[in-house]
């Protein structure tokens, strides 16, 4: 379907099954801040690896690790998953750990694409929470 693919991702990635089932793959998107697929697309590139979001319709059991409805209950109720600044990403073959380092070596760039935040091992142990939150500062 014209649209449902921007940059490497279906709008079904980023979004739960009642935001796709209610407005589709093309107004999904209206759902998802471009920044946060955008560095998403860059670690697709840098690790040459798929990576995963939500991966609900393929049958998977993630379906809030990027956009979160404000009655999802998963999360913090003022999270940057529920103002569609968010992923929780992983990469196939990478620990989350490796990928926070590479980010971190590679902070302008992804800095330059809109990234401002990841959280640790402490809140992330298995997955990358990368957000677009502003922050006024010029580091992650």
């Amino acid at each position: 379907m014209l649209g449902e693919i921007r940059y490497g991702f279906y709008a079904s990635e980023f979004v739960p099954p009642e935001i796709f089932n209610a407005f589709g793959a093309l107004h999904s998107w209206w759902f998802i801040n471009e920044r946060i697929v955008l560095i998403n697309a860059e670690l697709k590139k840098d690790f040459n690896a798929p990576v995963a979001i939500n991966n609900w319709r393929a049958g998977g059991d993630r379906k809030y690790s990027g956009f979160r409805p404000k009655d999802c209950t998963v999360g913090a109720d003022n999270s940057q998953h529920r103002l569609a600044n968010a992923s929780d990403t992983l990469i196939k073959g990478y620990t989350a750990d490796e990928v926070r380092e590479h980010i971190l070596k590679n902070k302008q760039r992804y800095m330059a694409l809109g990234l401002s935040r990841l959280e640790d091992a402490k809140y992330a142990p298995t997955w990358c929470h990368l957000d677009c939150a502003w922050t006024g500062l010029d580091e992650i």
